[in-house]
């Protein structure tokens, strides 16, 4: 029978001289969805071009997309949300960027950003709703900010 102090070194020692497991970066079901997933964004692509007379628009700005549109996940990128073609939506990388990394207070003062919450209203009243909130966040958290940088009061 073993003592528990050696059952313990013995333990250390194979803790000690076991090499780390290196996790793979994304899933074995995640890297099948990103095959599909780019065939979908060429599809969504296409169709619109079709439907559009070869022009495609940034559901963010509204400008025409010159070039490889990239795509929003309107409802986020888990799930069946990640390959679901009702909820990607074509836009310019630059718009896109700015949309997921600019506060919103920075968000507010672009002449772009009037449209996008027109387009995200027609297209779910629930995600309209949602974005509307994160406004009312930062004004609750900033109650005295002031929005008009011209104002002189």
């Amino acid at each position: 029978m073993r003592s528990d102090d050696a059952y313990q070194r013995q333990k250390q020692f194979k803790k000690k001289n076991k090499p780390p497991v290196k996790l793979p970066q994304e899933s074995k079901k995640r890297k099948e969805e990103r095959k599909y997933y780019s065939q979908i964004c060429r599809e969504i692509e296409q169709e619109t071009r079709d439907a559009n007379e070869d022009r495609i628009f940034c559901f963010f700005s509204g400008l025409e997309i010159i070039g490889k549109a990239s795509f929003h996940h309107l409802k986020g990128r888990t799930g069946k949300d990640y390959i679901d073609k009702e909820w990607l939506v074509p836009c310019i990388n630059k718009y896109h960027l700015e949309y997921h990394f600019k506060p919103v207070e920075w968000l507010l003062k672009q002449s772009w950003y009037e449209g996008f919450l027109n387009r995200l209203k027609e297209k779910s009243e629930e995600l309209y709703n949602k974005e509307i909130n994160k406004q009312t966040k930062v004004n609750k958290l900033n109650p005295t900010f002031d929005f008009d940088e011209n104002n002189d009061d």
